[in-house]
């Protein structure tokens, strides 16, 4: 697996737990994801966590910023969900990730824990 496509995956892992605030970002500055503003990161996870938990197996949710003034123009992620297993405690999450013509392609296993959240699975 490139950096490239290991980079953003940890974004959304991030993305899914509450620590994406908490955690220090600088490995992702070069990122299409870093570039999502600060006041917009809790309605992305929450688009993320939905499409998780709801959205059926090929199924795309699509989620765009909405600040007026980033610099670059809005971003915008389409998440896939796939693969569904182990009684839908599992799921693949593709995602396409944009800004203006500058795009990223990337995936990453999710299974929830013990207390029923999705994280990043390590399997």
């Amino acid at each position: 697996m490139r950096i490239s496509r290991v980079i953003p995956s940890i974004v959304l892992a991030l993305a899914c737990g509450q620590a994406a605030q908490a955690a220090g970002v600088a490995f992702m500055n070069n990122t299409i994801v870093a570039r999502i503003p600060k006041q917009e990161w809790p309605a992305f996870e929450q688009t993320v966590a939905q499409a998780l938990d709801n959205a059926a197996d090929g199924s795309t949710t699509t989620w765009t910023s909405q600040t007026k003034r980033l610099r670059g123009g809005p971003v915008s992620v389409t998440l896939t969900p796939s693969n569904t297993t182990r009684e839908g405690q599992c799921r693949l999450m593709s995602a396409n990730v944009s800004q203006q013509s500058a795009k990223e392609h990337w995936q990453f296993l999710f299974c929830k824990n013990a207390e029923g959240a999705w994280r990043a699975s390590s399997n």
